[in-house]
């Protein structure tokens, strides 16, 4: 249980769509969704832990699903692949994140497929497009009333 990893998949509506919020991973060559594990006191409600690594790594706050969306799988290292539950957050406010050097960048669902698949192996860039896919169509089927400006 202490090896629980999760993912905030952040995302925010514009007239010309759904944009979502990566970051560059700590060795700064490629581009993720805010993750990491869930803390001992989380554990009862991971969710709580990808809002922490949200608001760390990128500096955003907002609504965030209880349960997972989807599950993927993400490279730990060259031996070891961490299993991911992520979790869809509508962003609500942006500040500096306590992790700078991981420049959260807002991107368009076509400019998020790409950057995720750079410096990834086929088997892991699919994975990170799966999860976007999937993002896409519960963003699209809430369809906002109001875009936020």
């Amino acid at each position: 249980m202490g090896d629980d990893v999760v993912a905030a998949v952040a995302y925010r509506t514009r007239r010309r769509g759904p944009e979502f919020l990566l970051v560059r991973t700590k060795d700064r060559k490629r581009w993720t969704f805010p993750k990491g594990h869930v803390k001992r006191n989380e554990r009862t409600r991971p969710y709580k832990a990808a809002a922490r690594e949200a608001r760390e790594e990128a500096g955003v706050t907002g609504e965030i699903g209880r349960v997972p969306f989807v599950d993927y799988r993400y490279p730990k290292s060259s031996k070891k692949v961490d299993h991911v539950a992520a979790y869809l957050l509508r962003v609500k406010k942006q500040t500096p994140p306590k992790e700078a050097f991981r420049t959260p960048t807002w991107l368009t669902s076509a400019q998020a497929h790409k950057r995720l698949t750079i410096g990834r192996g086929l088997e892991f860039a699919s994975e990170h497009r799966r999860v976007l896919r999937k993002a896409l169509q519960r963003v699209k089927a809430k369809k906002p009333a109001t875009p936020s400006r």
